[in-house]
């Protein structure tokens, strides 16, 4: 009985070897709210994500932005420019 058995791959498209890692984002958009104990806890949950290996520091306040809401989604369109 002749076993089937799978040879790796002699093609190396690339010398870098590339790994990939999909994560569901779990962090809620923040509303503005003035509770600092509320705002502390949004802002260690999202940095769990920003120390991501493929989120580079320039990448934060792009990252972060879509997660502002009513009125922290005001807040930032002010200071955006300051």
């Amino acid at each position: 009985m002749e076993q089937n058995k799978e040879k790796p791959s002699s093609k190396n498209t690339s010398s870098q070897s590339l790994f990939k890692v999909e994560r569901k984002v779990d962090v809620k958009p923040y509303q503005g709210d003035n509770n600092v104990i509320k705002l502390n806890q949004w802002l260690k949950k999202l940095e769990v994500y920003l120390n991501f290996p493929n989120i580079g520091e320039d990448q934060n306040i792009s990252f972060a932005r879509p997660m502002f809401e009513s009125h922290a989604q005001n807040w930032w369109e002010i200071h955006k420019d300051s």
